[in-house]
């Protein structure tokens, strides 16, 4: 539901925020995220429900809105490294999550942290208002028409953003190959416990989160970002190969080491690939290109776990999954070395 809200969203919401200003739909995700939260007041399923697919509906603006401003404001060689240090946001909002819901939960029970988060979002929106004279630049239209597909088939138009928007596609399916069975995987395959599986997947996240930093510097000084692109997808293949060879006789040492090579690549690409589509988009339309890239992102976050399950639930075990997905990884390079 969250991610089914989000790929609605990210196209009607990339189209509107050029007419709203980023920083405004900056503030009426949070609002949204807002509402979402004090679903949990109810504990009941239906509100928990309408509350996933709000959120959805939340997330999905926002990058598209960070796109529109940050590829005004952010100088040509410097534009990987800035898209990756803002997808940063993503990890370190989940490691502060991870640190801060918990103490709240036994502070206030379940139903009451929602509350405190949708604080939280309300807060953020309120500070963000300074900031909106400076960089918002509305657009005036005399009519909105929110059109589904437009965006979608204005960002499948053009050769080079629709071989990275079905390469993205891919990653999203890798990215949550790892963040969602990995610890499956290891305590049913290879008898871990799961606190040590658990610190398998943190070492694979924080090496995605420093990843970001670096792939999007490397992008913008030393190689271009479709050969970046192209070596992480690669990287991506080795690390769900060596995932899907783990047993129980494998040297500890090594797991990790195959998991930083995983979470670096298929957690550390989002920042150049946002800043290359960026770079394509036709500079009025970067907010509605990248949310029509972002539904088909999306779609792979939709369609990756479920497959993945689907192997899982009928015999096939997390190995096969891992091989399927290092066959993806290899598909999504040969997508990006064609000319």
């Amino acid at each position: 539901l969250l991610y089914g809200g989000a790929m609605v969203t990210s196209i009607l919401g990339g189209a509107a925020v050029p007419m709203l200003g980023a920083v405004r739909a900056s503030q009426l995700c949070l609002v949204l995220a807002a509402l979402a939260m004090m679903s949990t007041m109810a504990a009941a399923l239906i509100p928990l429900a309408l509350g996933a697919a709000l959120l959805g509906a939340a997330y999905g603006p926002v990058t598209p809105a960070s796109s529109d401003v940050l590829a005004r404001v952010t100088p040509p060689g410097w534009r990987s490294l800035v898209f990756s240090l803002k997808q940063t946001g993503v990890p370190l909002g989940g490691a502060l999550a991870g640190l801060i819901v918990p103490i709240l939960v036994l502070q206030f029970g379940w139903t009451g942290t929602g509350p405190v988060v949708a604080l939280a979002c309300l807060v953020v929106a309120a500070a963000l208002q300074p900031w909106r004279a400076g960089l918002d630049r509305p657009v005036p239209v005399a009519r909105w028409r929110p059109s589904l597909l437009g965006p979608i088939r204005q960002a499948l138009s053009d050769r080079a953003i629709r071989r990275l928007a079905w390469a993205s596609f891919l990653f999203a399916m890798l990215q949550h190959a790892l963040g969602t069975f990995l610890v499956s995987h290891l305590v049913t395959t290879a008898g871990y416990a799961l606190a040590t599986a658990g610190g398998v997947l943190a070492a694979g996240q924080i090496a995605g989160a420093l990843g970001r930093i670096l792939w999007g510097a490397a992008a913008d000084r030393l190689v271009s970002p479709r050969v970046m692109l192209t070596a992480l997808a690669l990287a991506m293949a080795v690390g769900a190969a060596g995932t899907a060879l783990v047993t129980a006789d494998t040297p500890l040492a090594l797991v990790i080491a195959i998991a930083v090579v995983f979470g670096a690549s298929a957690v550390g690409w989002n920042g150049v690939y946002l800043a290359e589509v960026a770079r394509l988009a036709p500079p009025t339309a970067v907010a509605s290109v990248t949310g029509g890239c972002l539904a088909v992102t999306y779609l792979g976050v939709t369609i990756g776990p479920v497959a993945f399950t689907v192997m899982v639930s009928v015999g096939a075990g997390y190995a096969s999954g891992y091989w399927l997905h290092a066959a993806l990884a290899l598909a999504a390079a040969a997508l990006l070395v064609r000319r």
